[in-house]
């Protein structure tokens, strides 16, 4: 009979402070809303944005393809782009060198190289490709 009591005297408690405990938590996120400003900027000159954040959303990289000495493949070089998009396509010499720039959307993280049949993934994780023969 103890035990059953002791239980009613909980289950009225927690009946009563849970609730409450509700209504502090919605009157917090409540008073923690902010209502956004509309924007009254006609164009985009217009429009204030912090010093620091950058407009840009592709990004410049260099690449080096270096060729090896005595080769006398020729094939096509070709930078694709995660979405498949070719980047860059040029008939490249092994034997020879050859730099250039490429323009990634900002997001980017790899870039594909295709030459003479095989295909490798490189990261883009500097300003600059080193593309080699093995």
């Amino acid at each position: 009979m103890k035990n059953l009591k002791t239980i009613a005297i909980l289950a009225l408690v927690a009946l009563f402070a849970l609730p409450s405990c509700k209504k502090d938590l919605v009157n917090k996120y409540e008073s923690a809303k902010t209502t956004p400003v509309a924007s009254s900027a006609k164009s985009v000159k217009e429009i204030k944005a912090p010093a620091s954040f950058s407009w840009n959303t592709t990004k410049t990289v260099g690449f080096d393809f270096k060729g090896i000495a005595g080769d006398a493949r020729k094939s096509t070089l070709t930078l694709i782009a995660e979405d498949n998009t070719v980047l860059f396509r040029k008939l490249q010499n092994a034997d020879e060198n050859y730099t250039g720039t490429i323009e990634l959307p900002t997001a980017a993280s790899k870039v594909f190289v295709l030459y003479n049949g095989i295909k490798t993934e490189m990261p883009v994780s500097a300003s600059n490709l080193n593309i080699s023969l093995k």
